[in-house]
């Protein structure tokens, strides 16, 4: 007797879904310029050089995982952070990143990226989670990579510049820095992100903040390992504790 009402459920939920994407890709796609100006932070974003990688770099060697990012309230609660890609089209990826706090909860954010024409190591995404008011539109800047050769670790530095939208509730800070490897965080020596946060300061001299959180990592991650039954880039890299389908 239930089986209808629950069908009709489970196709209203898709449909939802599938609006948040079109949406979505709709504002990764479309200029800022009709933005209110309230909502807009691209005239104080900054202009670095980039290191020459796209995201097809980053999804072959997903799930990524958060190492350490410029100190801020919004992720003093953070415990570990993960991504993982989804193939989209030719050019862009659906990407989740999924957050779990020091107390063991968690949120997950959708979000679309894809590579700025001409731009090499710059990305535009737009997301969209349940904390806020509005789509965020920003831009990543790779600003370069530390390399821990003696344990093939890699730690990558981005810039994320903000466009418009409510990004400062999802993100934290104007000039935010932060780290990603495809080296789960428990497993990085000590010494490679040491050296790896001094490099990067040094790199982002004129950005304001100098004080770097490194995530503690104890508690389990939740990686979004599939969609709608597809399943993440490299899903089989996930440990099984680790796993979360979505939704």
């Amino acid at each position: 007797m239930f089986r209808r009402p629950m069908f009709t459920i489970l196709i209203l939920g898709l449909y939802c879904l599938c609006g948040i994407m079109v949406f979505l890709i709709f504002e990764i796609r479309a200029p800022v310029e009709n933005c209110p100006h309230y909502l807009m932070f691209g005239d104080t974003c900054k202009n670095p050089n980039t290191l020459q990688l796209g995201l097809r770099h980053f999804a072959d060697i997903s799930p990524l995982y958060e190492v350490f990012m410029i100190n801020a309230s919004e992720t003093s609660h953070i415990d570990n952070v993960c991504y993982t890609f989804f193939h989209l089209d030719m050019t862009s990826y659906l990407i989740f990143k999924s957050v779990v706090y020091q107390n063991d909860t968690s949120d997950v954010t959708l979000f679309i990226e894809s590579e700025v024409s001409g731009r090499p190591g710059v990305f535009r995404a737009a997301c969209k989670s349940e904390h806020m008011y509005d789509v965020c539109t920003f831009q990543e800047f790779l600003l370069g990579r530390y390399n821990c050769s003696e344990h093939h670790e890699v730690i990558y530095y981005f810039y994320t510049c903000y466009l418009h939208g409510d990004c400062k509730r999802l993100y934290g800070p104007q000039d935010l820095r932060h780290t990603l490897s495809a080296t789960p965080p428990e497993l990085l020596s000590k010494s490679c992100y040491k050296l790896a946060m001094s490099d990067l300061k040094l790199k982002t001299l004129e950005f304001l903040g100098r004080i770097f959180t490194v995530y503690p990592n104890k508690l389990r991650k939740r990686c979004v390992s599939s969609y709608n039954g597809a399943l993440a880039i490299n899903s089989h890299k996930i440990s099984p504790d680790d796993e979360l389908a979505y939704p």
